[in-house]
């Protein structure tokens, strides 16, 4: 429960001491302190009177309306993304943009609308619309946010909206700017863990890694592009149908036996 942290906000937007709010309640600073530490909680029957006291009801006391906004956004998400995959790309818009009404300041929201309205056929006057309006939240969300997982998902979405709406400079430019694949989690990770548990990771790594180049070759040779729907649900659904290694790294070796001449 986050009542501690609530608490302690309430009383300082009410420029009140530790010892102000003890004396209102008849307890001690003592008492307010553990409370705010989050090393005690207040006795049930104390809750009326602080709610009251703050302005506020009880399930705003004890974080519930966060608690419930944070279980809507994850339906939201969730549904949103189950939409992407069976390629109801209005659908998932839709549910974003009435969660944005309610979170106008959640970049989640706006990063998952940018991809939902990115996947469509951009060919057509409504897809060019959804594009511009695709680019016009990635910036936003880029502006603002400081979540780098979220910048990193939105950059790489922004640039692929830059190519299909003729900024290929603009694309270009901003692909350079992202990490080096050495930099990344399946890269950094095995050096950090120890043991077996570094092995099992650096294994599921190259197995990820593997399924991704392959997809990556289908993809060259039929021209489609699929990377934009991970951003959006994740590898896993998107993986290249191959079922072996051994079929997977002969099939990359095959490519760059036939690409590169040797």
């Amino acid at each position: 429960m986050n009542i501690g942290n609530i608490i302690k906000k309430m009383r300082k937007s009410r420029e009140m001491t530790q010892e102000d709010l003890a004396a209102f309640l008849d307890i001690s600073a003592q008492a307010v302190s553990r409370w705010e530490t989050n090393l005690a909680l207040p006795d049930i029957t104390m809750l009326p009177g602080l709610a009251n006291l703050f302005g506020i009801t009880i399930d705003e006391l004890l974080g519930m309306d966060e608690i419930r906004n944070q279980s809507y956004l994850n339906e939201t998400f969730q549904l949103a993304h189950e939409y992407i995959l069976t390629n109801k790309y209005a659908e998932a818009a839709n549910i974003l943009r009435k969660a944005i009404k309610t979170f106008p300041d959640n970049y989640g929201l706006m990063s998952d609308l940018a991809i939902s309205l990115s996947l469509g056929d951009v060919s057509t006057e409504e897809g060019k619309k959804s594009a511009k309006e695709a680019i016009a939240l990635c910036e936003r969300v880029l502006a603002n946010s400081t979540n780098d997982k979220l910048r990193s998902t939105t950059c790489t979405n922004l640039c692929f909206l830059y190519k299909i709406t003729g900024a290929e400079q603009k694309a270009v430019e901003l692909g350079r700017k992202l990490p080096h694949f050495w930099e990344s989690r399946e890269m950094i990770l095995p050096e950090l863990l120890n043991g077996q548990e570094a092995i099992d990771y650096l294994v599921n790594a190259i197995n990820s890694v593997l399924a991704q180049l392959c997809g990556k070759i289908s993809n060259a040779e039929s021209g489609e592009n699929s990377f934009k729907k991970i951003l959006a649900i994740g590898p896993e659904v998107t993986q290249n149908t191959i079922e072996t290694r051994a079929e997977m790294i002969g099939r990359i070796s095959e490519f760059l036996d036939r690409e590169s001449n040797i």
